[in-house]
Parts: C-alpha cells; structure tokens; sequence
C-alpha cells in the first residue's frame, strides 16, 4: 500500500527537476539575449 506514495513522491522529485531545468535555461536564454 505503500508503492502509490512512494511512487507519487517521486513525480514531484522528478517535475521538481524539470521546473528547475526550465528556470536555468531560461536564465541562460536570458542572458545570451543580453
């Protein structure tokens, strides 16, 4: 009963690491646009 959190836990992980992904490219686009 355990495995749907767990599993759940780690789509936040991972979209936690997309968003910062997208953030950090987006700075760098950012800044080559400068």
């Amino acid at each position: 009963m355990k495995l749907p959190c767990l599993l759940l836990l780690h789509l936040l992980l991972l979209i936690l690491k997309l968003l910062l992904l997208l953030n950090f490219l987006h700075l760098f686009k950012d800044d080559f646009l400068l």
